[in-house]
């Protein structure tokens, strides 16, 4: 259990690092994804790049929440995760997000929920932590857009909950605003653990296209190493906050 934590803590220490150098956020203002082993802790993130979104809802189980949720998705009760189980957990997650949390904003659409369930090496109902990750696309319209970003309904157990904005090329924050009204040009919110609500908590960007330095031009000016930033950051941005930064990839099991 304690190796799956410093797993998680090591991977999300680099690579945050990099979404951070990607938004052009300082050091000190990006996420610091956690593990907690009674606590769900709870990353949000919108990662926008050129006319493309993606919002991602991150849940990190620690290990005494985790022992609860993978006990719930074995549904037949064998102490092993199938991967029909697997499955079924995912689409129970997607149905849920909506719940989860809160968007707005004038986009040109967004596709539906998904989720993505990663369990480690471990298939077990153990305390084992787990990550639930829930991600939508969609694209955004080439003006001055107003993003807002945030939970809903709170989860049992539930830790601290950071609201933060990945820019790529193409876009750049004119300002933001924190749940609690307060505005400045920060990049993520940490919101109180155990804080009473009684609707959701927005953070939100007020973004503007950067109409006369296109990506193109970037890429073609930027040293080669920059460039080689600008390629891999958006690559993780866009592949998604959580899977990404904590280096999880699901091992598909060969029966």
């Amino acid at each position: 259990m304690r190796d799956a934590a410093v797993k998680i803590q090591t991977w999300a220490g680099a690579t945050i690092v990099g979404l951070a150098t990607l938004g052009g956020a300082a050091p000190s203002a990006h996420a610091h994804p956690e593990l907690v082993a009674n606590q769900i802790n709870r990353y949000l993130t919108v990662a926008v790049m050129e006319r493309r979104f993606e919002l991602s809802v991150a849940l990190l189980f620690g290990e005494l929440p985790a022992v609860v949720e993978r006990k719930r998705i074995d549904t037949n009760q064998d102490a092993s995760i199938s991967e029909e189980e697997l499955r079924e957990a995912e689409a129970y997650w997607a149905r849920r997000a909506e719940a989860l949390a809160s968007f707005t904003g004038q986009t040109n659409g967004a596709g539906p929920w998904q989720a993505v369930l990663d369990l480690g090496d471990d298939r077990t109902t153990g305390t084992v932590p787990l990550v639930v990750d829930l991600r939508r696309e969609g694209t955004l319209p080439d003006a001055p857009t107003l993003l807002g970003f945030g939970p809903k309904d709170d989860l049992p157990a539930l830790g601290e909950t950071e609201i933060g904005i990945v820019l790529g090329p193409g876009w750049k924050l004119r300002k933001s605003s924190s749940p609690d009204g307060k505005s400045g040009l920060d990049r993520v919110f940490k919101l109180p653990v155990d804080s009473q609500r009684s609707k959701p908590a927005l953070a939100h960007f007020d973004l503007e296209p950067e109409k006369h330095q296109t990506a193109a031009t970037q890429m073609k000016t930027s040293h080669p190493s920059q460039r080689r930033l600008w390629l891999v950051g958006g690559a993780i941005a866009l592949a998604g906050f959580v899977l990404a930064a904590l280096g999880w990839r699901r091992k598909k099991t060969h029966n």
